[in-house]
């Protein structure tokens, strides 16, 4: 089985771009970086899962770059930190609002680049309502850690392969 990241570093061994151990240690710390950002949306995805303000601030300090970042909704509406606090209940969530924000199904791919510090991953999550939405995370490694710099988010039907 050949990986779309694999088929690349043969692509680049057929042009003689870099010798085979060059290539052998890219594509370990390639393999070393995916499973960074694995496990960062991994976690991205099981912080959050209740309306509560005060969690909303702890978790975006931790997977976002920054208080600007904008996450495009399904309905094609930009949603920034202070639209997602808006639409939070005040209370601090209730029963009716645990996991609204669905549950990770599966990462479906990674693409590393910009030397390391960048990278594109795209993950599906079921809502509560058990409706797909598929995510797009554009991360950036600053100082040691990934960071959400810009998502998009679209809603799929429900299937039963998912």
């Amino acid at each position: 089985h050949t990986s779309a990241l694999d088929t690349r570093y043969l692509g680049t061994l057929e042009g003689n771009s870099h010798d085979f151990m060059d290539l052998i240690l890219d594509r370990a710390e390639d393999r070393r970086l995916e499973g960074e950002i694995k496990a960062f949306i991994e976690a991205l995805c099981a912080d959050l899962t209740k309306h509560d303000k005060a969690k909303l601030d702890e978790h975006w300090a931790t997977f976002y770059a920054d208080e600007e970042v904008q996450v495009l909704r399904p309905s094609g509406n930009a949603m920034s930190k202070i639209t997602w606090a808006g639409m939070l209940k005040s209370d601090g969530g209730s029963d009716d609002s645990v996991n609204e924000f669905g549950k990770l199904v599966s990462i479906d791919s990674i693409r590393i680049f910009a030397g390391g510090i960048g990278a594109v991953a795209t993950y599906t999550k079921r809502a509560a309502n058990d409706n797909l939405a598929v995510y797009s995370a554009t991360l950036e490694k600053k100082d040691g850690a990934w960071k959400v710099v810009f998502g998009t988010a679209t809603g799929q039907p429900p299937t039963d392969q998912a």
